[in-house]
């Protein structure tokens, strides 16, 4: 895992075609959160609110997850975040015939929750992903406390992919290994 100080720590990827998709998208992740009222990145790919095309932060009462600019597609849920402990995240995007529908799991379980706008039309940028801030290209909303595993999927995984994934390594011999556009492990 790395560990972030909420001030000016973040990891930069660049941008890859195959971590783009406005239809179909999963990012999971461990996480390990220090308290904060703030809302917190934990993935993001984008330089600005107009530009963004996927970001999934949260603080200590709530997650937020937006796959558009200035208005999503998002979801912004209240959730039981457990403070200085490890817990697992999976934000799901799948967009039907103009409709996004946007879910949010909680070491597994649905957080429920509502997608606002979700015939707005998702982002497709070319801009890196950063991993513990929103924006690749300056600290914003930083993370405080320490991510691991995080997995970029080019499919919108259902509760039984995710809970089968969660607690493993992915590999080669993973049915759906064709699926995983990024996989940080962060060792």
């Amino acid at each position: 895992a790395l560990q972030y100080d909420g001030s000016d720590d973040y990891v930069r990827i660049s941008d890859d075609k195959s971590l783009t998709s406005s239809n179909t998208l999963t990012i999971s992740a461990w996480f390990k959160k220090e308290s904060g009222t703030s809302l917190m990145g934990i993935v993001g790919k984008g330089t600005s609110d107009s530009n963004e095309e996927y970001y999934l932060a949260l603080n200590d009462s709530q997650i937020y997850f937006d796959v558009g600019a200035e208005g999503g597609p998002y979801i912004q849920q209240n959730a039981s975040i457990k403070i200085g402990q490890w817990q697992h995240i999976s934000a799901v995007h799948n967009r039907i015939n103009g409709i996004s529908s946007l879910k949010v799991y909680l070491d597994g379980e649905d957080v429920g929750g509502t997608t606002i706008n979700p015939s707005n039309t998702p982002n497709d940028n070319d801009y890196p992903i950063s991993i513990g801030s929103r924006f690749s290209t300056s600290l914003n909303q930083p993370f405080k406390g320490q991510i691991d595993d995080v997995q970029i999927w080019k499919k919108a995984l259902s509760d039984s992919e995710i809970k089968d994934r969660m607690y493993r390594t992915i590999d080669q011999s993973d049915p759906l290994w064709n699926d995983l556009s990024g996989y940080y492990k962060m060792n």
